[in-house]
């Protein structure tokens, strides 16, 4: 679900520590636009998601 969008997305992610790799791209299926795309090793995907640094009070 895409909270910008306010609909359903399609989305491929995989995330692939043997072979250093993260892969994700998100398309809007009613236009069949990329809405977004990240294919890069996995130990340079560093900032996003789970990989933020947390704040203190996340900790």
């Amino acid at each position: 679900m895409s909270q910008k969008l306010g609909r359903y997305v399609d989305k491929v992610w995989d995330m692939n520590r043997d072979t250093d790799r993260y892969y994700e791209h998100i398309v809007d299926p009613e236009t069949g636009e990329t809405i977004h795309h990240c294919d890069e090793p996995l130990s340079a995907h560093i900032g996003h998601g789970y990989a933020k640094p947390k704040s203190d009070h996340e900790q």
